[in-house]
């Protein structure tokens, strides 16, 4: 049963992704500035960077930025104010990616938040964290998405 509601969710979540094209040297997302979308780099070079000894470095294929919104879309306590981004991510060249916007996060989450034990929801909530975070599992749903696109394109 998990394993099954594991890929409505993702596929719940792959209907509402959006399409979006970064030119060079664009700012995805300003470390500090509010979090509104979750974003799944599918093709160009971007680098991420944080002030707080966090780190940088380069992303690629697969990768995705806003993670900080997983957090607030599976708190149903959480306020409408949108969290802050703890990192600046540019592009170093055109980038194609699918956008996940924030209220389409909570939507998506909120849909799947009916399970009434407490211990199934612990279970289900872990499971989201795990399953979303485990890149490999998402981004081969978004690459799939990715592809019958392009094709539809040809």
């Amino acid at each position: 049963m998990f394993g099954l509601m594991d890929q409505q969710l993702l596929g719940a979540m792959c209907d509402r992704l959006k399409t979006v094209l970064y030119d060079k040297h664009s700012c995805i997302v300003c470390e500090g500035d509010p979090l509104d979308e979750m974003v799944f780099i599918m093709s160009g070079k971007v680098y991420s960077v944080t002030t707080n000894g966090g780190g940088s470095g380069f992303l690629k294929a697969g990768d995705f930025c806003g993670e900080e919104l997983l957090t607030w879309a599976l708190d149903p306590n959480s306020s409408s104010n949108l969290p802050i981004s703890t990192r600046t991510v540019q592009t170093m060249s055109e980038v194609e990616a699918f956008a996940l916007m924030a209220d389409d996060l909570k939507f998506v989450v909120s849909q799947f938040r009916h399970l009434h034990s407490k211990q199934l929801q612990q279970v289900f909530r872990q499971g989201l964290i795990i399953y979303i975070m485990s890149i490999s599992s998402f981004s081969s749903l978004i690459m799939h998405h990715y592809n019958l696109l392009n094709r539809a394109r040809q």
